[in-house]
């Protein structure tokens, strides 16, 4: 069965979430997953008790996948993966690579040293994948990714986590030009999203060919690098200039996530959502088939 059969084939669904495969990682994800960014955006707040109950209430209402950035992220995930982590698949991060590879002192020590340190600090017996942060910002064919490679699998060894992954939040060349030299990625988190798709040209097709899960970030988004235009508007944000058709048409948040869904190839994607409301209300429009007054905020 070939990779694009597999992504299409009925997986079963979590609370009337379609499950979807992580590519060769071959964990079962809901389509609707979480950013980890609570603290930055329109809505942001930085009460960690207040987030480990929306965490907890993501998983109530049945997704399943979620990636963790700085802290107090890493706290408020920590404590619901001590009493829940096997009920979602997780992405940890790995902060900077980016930077070390630019000035090329990267060392395999850093990563099993970073992973040791979280590992320690948090309590955590396991993650999924450990997911490289933002290394995008460097030219294509740049990085030197041996020594992140040789400390994954010294840590992998060690039980601590499965897969690794990384994201790039700047443009797909940096991603193409990643995989096509290194087959050690599972998964890879991109911006995707109506407004900026140009992963669609040559990064989806690429990542399907070699099974490598993917994770659309920003799905509320613009053209990068000006992310989460639909987020201000959503928020009813009067500061942001030109975004009255999106709040006259309602709903520009859930639509753009309906829009990104469409896109069988994508496995989750991972809106960053602030208190119970939102939640519900993207669960909700994932569930929903596609609105007939889409088309009208999309064209607007």
């Amino acid at each position: 069965m070939d990779n694009q059969s597999r992504s299409d084939q009925d997986l079963g669904t979590r609370n009337g979430l379609r499950l979807r495969r992580l590519g060769r990682t071959e964990k079962l994800v809901t389509e609707l997953g979480i950013g980890g960014h609570f603290t930055v955006g329109p809505t942001k707040h930085e009460d960690v008790d207040r987030r480990v109950g929306e965490l907890h209430h993501v998983l109530d209402q049945g997704i399943n996948y979620w990636d963790v950035q700085w802290e107090p992220e890493e706290e408020a995930s920590a404590r619901v993966l001590r009493e829940r982590g096997d009920e979602v698949v997780v992405a940890w991060p790995l902060h900077g690579v980016a930077e070390q590879l630019a000035n090329g002192s990267l060392t395999a020590q850093y990563v099993i040293d970073y992973c040791h340190d979280h590992q320690k600090r948090y309590g955590l017996k396991r993650i999924d994948i450990l997911l490289v942060i933002a290394v995008g910002n460097l030219a294509p064919g740049a990085a030197v990714f041996e020594p992140l490679i040789e400390g994954f699998e010294a840590i992998k060894k060690e039980g601590w986590c499965d897969y690794l992954g990384f994201s790039c939040h700047e443009g797909p060349e940096f991603a193409i030009s990643a995989l096509r030299t290194y087959d050690h990625f599972d998964v890879l988190m991109f911006p995707y999203n109506f407004l900026y798709h140009k992963a669609d040209e040559e990064l989806i097709g690429l990542a399907n060919d070699l099974d490598v899960g993917m994770v659309a970030m920003k799905p509320c988004g613009s053209a990068y690098p000006k992310g989460g235009l639909l987020c201000w508007a959503y928020a009813g944000d009067e500061l942001a200039e030109g975004l009255e058709p999106y709040l006259g048409l309602g709903r520009p948040f859930q639509t753009a996530v309906q829009w990104v869904l469409r896109n069988r190839l994508i496995s989750t994607t991972v809106p960053g959502v602030h208190n119970h409301q939102q939640i519900d209300e993207l669960v909700a429009a994932a569930q929903a088939d596609w609105w007939p007054d889409n088309e009208a905020l999309i064209e607007a």
